[in-house]
């Protein structure tokens, strides 16, 4: 038996709660929402990044030093980033 099972509202209170829940549920939504929206920009953005550095290590416009620094600290920051949207409620 859970705690919730424990507790009732009696039928009379429901439209008081109503509104206020359905406000409070709708908020929180929209602020999921709006985080995964970021987390998402932000791993396209990391991406680009990527690429770009990809390139430039191609091009040899850096170093293998310099290639292999900022492909750990990027792809540190994408695993976290995917770990993140994963957790998420909204996909």
């Amino acid at each position: 038996m859970t705690i919730l099972s424990e507790v009732t509202l009696p039928e009379k209170y429901i439209p008081l709660f109503q509104l206020p829940l359905r406000t409070l549920v709708t908020t929180i939504n929209a602020e999921r929402e709006e985080t995964t929206k970021h987390l998402k920009t932000r791993l396209t953005e990391l991406e680009e990044k990527i690429d770009k550095l990809e390139e430039r290590y191609i091009e040899e416009k850096i170093t293998e030093e310099l290639h292999k620094k900022f492909a750990d600290k990027y792809g540190t920051e994408r695993k976290k980033l995917l770990e993140e949207l994963q957790s998420s409620p909204i996909k």
